[in-house]
């Protein structure tokens, strides 16, 4: 008794494990839209670049290492490089929703 339900265990284990190597279709994973994603760390990347410089530029402007219309002009700059990407980001998140 004791044997048979062991065996019958085993069989269903066998049977469990083997099953994929017997499947006529192999279907391919899932795989996320690659373009998607580069587009995604690129403007990711973009946004964290330009808040770092406008952390560093505003260092040293109170260092006294660059002049106030260097400073103005800088960071009207990467702020606007920050908003470009932002709107990108903010784009990508929108066509994802749809």
């Amino acid at each position: 008794m004791t044997l048979s339900i062991v065996l019958l265990v085993l069989a269903g284990a066998l049977v469990f494990v083997l099953a994929p190597l017997f499947q006529k279709e192999i279907r391919p994973a899932a795989s996320p839209d690659h373009k998607a994603l580069d587009a995604f760390a690129e403007a990711t990347s973009r946004r964290d670049a330009c808040y770092e410089a406008l952390s560093d530029l505003e260092f040293d402007f109170a260092a006294g290492k660059i002049s106030q219309e260097d400073f103005t002009l800088l960071k009207q700059r990467y702020q606007m490089a920050a908003v470009a990407a932002l709107k990108d980001l903010d784009a990508m998140e929108g066509a994802e929703t749809t």
